[in-house]
C-alpha cells in the first residue's frame, strides 16, 4: 500500500497536564502523554515536570524534565533549560541547553529573538547538536494575538 496502511496505528489514547502558579514570579506543571497504553514504540507513555521562575514579560528560567516509558521497560530522559529576556515589550532574546537520550544522547544548545507587537510577533529559533555538527535545526513562527 503506498499510504502505508498496514502500519497505521488505530487506537486511542489520553493526555493530562496540570499548572500550578504560586505567585506572579513562579509556576509548575506536571503532565502525563499516552496514558493508555497501546503497545506501540510510535506511541511510547511519558511523564514530566517543569518549574518556571520570573515573569513572561520581562526575564524568566525555565526547567522541565521528560521520561519516556519504553515498551521494553527501559525509561528514557530528556532535561531542557531555557531562559528569555523581553525588552520594551517588542524584543525577546533567548537560549537553552536541552540533554536527550530519547535520540542518540545529544546535548543540544539554542538561541532565538523575537519581535512583538500587540497584535503579532515573529519569532526565529537555531538549535544545534554539541555532538554532532550537522544536526541542526532554524526555527520560524508567527503568533497572532486575540484579545
Amino acid at each position: 500500500d503506498i499510504n502505508n496502511r498496514e502500519n497505521a496505528i488505530n487506537a486511542a489514547t489520553a493526555d493530562t497536564g496540570i499548572i500550578y502558579i504560586f505567585s506572579k514570579w513562579a509556576r509548575a506543571s506536571v503532565f502525563g502523554q499516552n496514558l493508555i497504553y497501546i503497545g506501540r514504540d510510535e506511541l511510547p507513555m511519558k511523564s514530566g515536570a517543569g518549574v518556571m521562575l520570573g515573569s513572561e514579560s520581562s526575564f524568566y528560567v525555565a526547567e522541565d524534565t521528560v521520561f519516556t516509558f519504553l515498551r521494553n521497560g527501559d525509561k528514557k530522559i530528556t532535561q531542557s533549560i531555557g531562559t528569555s529576556l523581553f525588552l520594551g515589550e517588542i524584543f525577546s532574546l533567548s537560549a537553552g541547553y536541552k540533554y536527550d537520550e530519547m535520540g542518540l544522547n545529544n546535548h543540544y544548545i539554542s538561541a532565538g529573538i523575537g519581535l512583538f507587537s500587540k497584535a503579532a510577533g515573529v519569532e526565529l529559533g537555531y538549535r544545534q547538536s554539541i555532538e554532532d555538527r550537522n544536526d541542526f535545526r532554524l526555527i520560524g513562527s508567527i503568533k497572532i494575538f486575540m484579545e
